[in-house]
Formats: structure tokens, C-alpha cells, sequence
């Protein structure tokens, strides 16, 4: 168990990718997104530590994002390798029309 405060403790380490996205043209820039984030997929669940991945999408927020969630004390070897394919699946997010504000995220979790 790691402590991230005083009185924080956590069990997982999330890491979120994620972006906006337009609704214009049918919400191609959404189709799009989900469709880049099919080629990742597997590669993303076979990372050694990992949990689950939720992908979440808003149609009011018009949010994007993908949820990594992984055994906190496997992280660590993650995070060495730069969170492969992390670069890769955001580089191809900001080359969608339509898609903006793409960025990473890491937070703690644990169940309550």
C-alpha cells in the first residue's frame, strides 16, 4: 500500500489520456477517436500490472478519454518505458480533425 498524504493510502495508479471533441460532421472527430483508440487496445491491456482499461465517452462534455488502471506496485515499470504506447495514441489523437486538448493525467485510487 503507498501513501500519497498523510492518511492517503492507495492500492492503483490510473493513468487517464484523454481530449475534447466536436460534434460537428455527424461527430466524426468521437468515431474517429475510438477508432484510433482500437489499434491500442490490446497493447494497453497487455501491459504487465494492468487492472482494467475503461474507455469513457460524453456526448453532453464532449469528452474522450481512456483510463489505465493498474496495480500501484507495477507502475513504476511503466512509467520507465514512458507509458508506452502513450506518445503514439495522443500523436494520433491531435492529428484527428475536430480533436482538441488532448492530454495525460495520473491520479491515485482506491476503493472505499
Amino acid at each position: 500500500m503507498a501513501e500519497q498524504a498523510p492518511g492517503i493510502t492507495y492500492d492503483t495508479v490510473a493513468r487517464e489520456w484523454r481530449c475534447k471533441w466536436s460534434p460537428d460532421d455527424n461527430r466524426k472527430a468521437a468515431t474517429k477517436a475510438q477508432q484510433s483508440w482500437l489499434k491500442f487496445k490490446d497493447r494497453v491491456k497487455s501491459i504487465p500490472g494492468v487492472i482494467r482499461v475503461d474507455r469513457l465517452c460524453c456526448g453532453t462534455g464532449l469528452d474522450f478519454k481512456i483510463i489505465v488502471s493498474m496495480n500501484a506496485d507495477s507502475y513504476w515499470s511503466w512509467a520507465e518505458q514512458d507509458h508506452a504506447p502513450e506518445s503514439e495514441f495522443l500523436a494520433e489523437l491531435r492529428g484527428i480533425e475536430g480533436i482538441s486538448n488532448v492530454e495525460a493525467q495520473l491520479y491515485s485510487l482506491m476503493e472505499q
